[in-house]
């Protein structure tokens, strides 16, 4: 047979279970403003570097290019104006040969 509780013993058990509730509702209000605070911070920071990737890209766009210049031998002037990408090729094709057929004259 199981005593039947009494007031004090609900009164007790009531004391002591409803303020580990309330802590554990602080607690996840606490994690809650946590997280929220966190993405709202990275939000902030993406929408930011968005921004100055649009306006330092845009501005690079806009821009002409100047060129690498070289200066001959001869006082001439060399501007390349390729992106730089397209410099670093080859100007030959690849039918042009790099070797030349030695011949020995006597």
């Amino acid at each position: 047979l199981i005593p039947s509780p009494t007031n004090a013993t609900l009164l007790s058990l009531f004391l002591i279970i409803c303020p580990l509730i309330s802590i554990g509702f602080i607690f996840l209000f606490f994690v809650i403003a946590t997280i929220i605070g966190l993405v709202r911070i990275y939000l902030t920071v993406r929408r930011m570097h968005k921004s100055v990737k649009e306006r330092f890209g845009q501005g690079q766009r806009d821009s002409k290019p100047e060129g690498e210049t070289t200066y001959g031998s001869d006082g001439s002037i060399i501007t390349d104006t390729r992106k730089q990408s397209q410099s670093e090729k080859k100007i030959f094709d690849n039918d042009d040969g790099e070797y030349v057929d030695y011949v020995e004259e006597k």
